[in-house]
């Protein structure tokens, strides 16, 4: 879980390899549209955007830069409507899961 500015910039930068049991969750304590990159990334990811407990969209297999990628040059990921709560996992896992726009989301 990130919760801190620190963990949610660093977020999975670094991180090789994801099973669909693992993931890196974003709780934010507004919805807000808010900027993801893919700062220090060695894998492919998909990214889940929540809010009040239900999908509100997501991008898959987003790609990584390669690491020497300064901080400006880095795309930005967005959702389209303000968000909650982010959810990175594992490319190809909203394929592999079906995960739709009003799947609800549950956490603890």
């Amino acid at each position: 879980m990130a919760v801190t500015a620190e963990e949610q910039a660093k977020g999975l930068g670094g991180v090789k390899s994801l099973t669909d049991s693992e993931g890196m969750l974003f709780p934010f304590e507004t919805s807000e549209i808010r900027s993801f990159w893919m700062k220090n990334m060695v894998m492919p990811i998909d990214i889940i955007w929540i809010n009040d407990g239900k999908v509100v969209g997501f991008e898959q297999n987003v790609p990584f830069e390669p690491l020497e990628t300064s901080n400006a040059a880095l795309p930005k990921y967005r959702p389209l409507e303000p968000i909650d709560t982010v959810l990175e996992v594992a490319a190809g896992f909203v394929e592999r899961y079906a995960v739709a726009i009003a799947d609800s989301v549950q956490y603890r």
